[in-house]
């Protein structure tokens, strides 16, 4: 699997940079072959956005992705050869043995859910300990430009003792510290808010239907009656919530969709917990035409 490692801010705000996160992913430019894409130029109509990868790189340095980029766009690159169109000459086709490996800084947290983004997104946090100080005064020195022979070689030695952990013992998985904050909030919206209002306390019963209706009606509580811009079906409000679930650490449990019996009544129920309090499943029944 070709992963897409990206570095991001640390902290729960969007800021617009400062803490290091260019000259690190910078620093891999210094070891191998690397073309720079300026992410802040992205556009999904721009043909010859990724031309410099023509040039065959061992690198591609992706640089400030906006918080609205779509990972998927990336995951499709990272997965199969694709055309490459430059200008003025034929395009080509960026084989799957000749792709460079991409490595990505971001402002913000990127949105993204489901098998792919979980197989292929690699998220590494760097804290604001940089924001607002200066390095040139800390270290008497400018960062890779003003370096003597003494200090590439400590840079040397470092990057050589990076590859061996790694060959050593693989990519390690990580999951930053404020991970699951982040993905709430890009990934859900004020759906967030709302499942966390209406989830305590736990357990909780519901059906994907009621789940709208209250959402509807919360929603106009919460915005003062203003026009809902987005409506949701029973299969993406269910989407939704296991999403939170997942991320909060809680059971979801939709009987696979079958018709159960609780409480007297028999729905499609949905039923979310926590480790503490499951609550053994309702009985099922064969009658699947009752209320979603």
């Amino acid at each position: 699997v070709n992963f897409f490692p990206v570095i991001v801010e640390k902290s729960l705000e969007d800021h617009n940079g400062g803490t290091g996160k260019s000259l690190i992913a910078k620093s891999l430019s210094y070891m191998r072959k690397t073309c720079f894409l300026d992410f802040k130029t992205w556009d999904d109509d721009q043909r010859f956005f990724f031309t410099d990868l023509a040039k065959l790189p061992s690198i591609a340095r992706c640089e400030d992705l906006p918080k609205s980029f779509d990972l998927e766009k990336m995951f499709n690159r990272l997965s199969e050869s694709f055309k490459i169109d430059i200008k003025g000459k034929n395009p080509i086709m960026l084989e799957m043995e000749i792709m460079p490996k991409f490595i990505a800084t971001s402002n913000s947290y990127l949105k993204g859910i489901g098998n792919s983004y979980t197989r292929r997104y690699r998220e590494y946090e760097i804290t604001d300990y940089w924001r607002g100080k200066d390095p040139e005064k800390h270290f008497g020195h400018l960062l890779y430009f003003d370096w003597d022979e003494e200090e590439w070689s400590r840079f040397d030695s470092f990057m050589a003792y990076c590859v061996g952990k790694y060959l050593k013992y693989g990519l390690k998985e990580f999951r930053g510290e404020n991970s699951a904050e982040k993905s709430l909030d890009v990934n859900l919206g004020d759906l967030r808010d709302f499942f966390d209002e209406i989830l305590d306390p736990l357990p909780y019963w519901t059906t994907a239907t009621e789940l709208i209706e209250k959402y509807e009606d919360w929603y106009k509580k919460v915005h003062a009656g203003k026009y809902m811009k987005i409506s949701y079906t029973a299969k993406t409000i269910k989407a939704k919530l296991k999403t939170y679930c997942n991320l909060k650490g809680l059971v979801y449990d939709d009987g696979n969709g079958a018709t159960r019996k609780w409480n007297g009544e028999s729905k499609r129920w949905i039923q979310v917990t926590n480790s503490v309090t499951k609550v053994t499943n309702p009985v099922t029944e064969s009658d699947d035409k009752d209320t979603v």
